[in-house]
């Protein structure tokens, strides 16, 4: 009796190894690596900003960088209350991000330091595995989100896309 209750624990046990093994299924595997290769090209070159011909959080820091300058209207290394207003228009990342929150050292001024702190959301949002760098997996989790969203299937049928803005702008593909 004993030898037959062991059997039985160490099948079960077998059994359930083997269902917790199994794979999940991969999402992407079914999206045409055309549409992937696509939406790479699309968001490389929207955030490529070093010419290095990906996009990567050092895109990033140079954006934040580039925003920093053109918000300091003064020229003076730092970040008014005023100033800092004005990023909320540009790039929603900094929509719940007061000025207080920001400025960690509490000197009522933000400097570029504390500005870059603040991660891009869509960058973040888009580089799935965390290693600072879209690539190819995280181009088919664009495409797999996009399709889940419905962006694509609807414009195609009735021949155009809504993200165009006026006649004979360029689709972008991550708003």
């Amino acid at each position: 009796m004993h030898i037959f209750r062991t059997l039985l624990i160490l099948a079960v046990s077998s059994l359930l190894l083997v269902a917790c093994a199994k794979k999940t299924p991969d999402p992407t595997a079914d999206i045409p690596p055309d549409l992937v290769n696509k939406a790479l090209r699309d968001f490389t070159q929207r955030w490529d900003l070093d010419g290095d011909g990906k996009a990567t959080c050092g895109d990033i820091a140079l954006l934040r960088e580039r925003q920093f300058m053109r918000l300091d209207s003064n020229r003076d290394g730092r970040l008014s209350p005023l100033e800092y207003r004005a990023i909320n228009f540009e790039d929603n990342s900094f929509v719940f991000f007061e000025f207080k929150t920001v400025d960690i050292d509490q000197t009522a001024s933000i400097e570029l330091a504390e500005f870059s702190a603040v991660s891009h959301s869509l960058f973040r949002g888009t580089d799935k595995d965390n290693d600072c760098v879209i690539g190819y997996r995280d181009a088919a989790f664009i495409v797999l989100n996009n399709r889940r969203n419905g962006i694509g299937a609807r414009e195609r049928a009735e021949g155009e896309d809504p993200r165009r803005r006026r006649k004979g702008d360029e689709i972008d593909p991550f708003e």
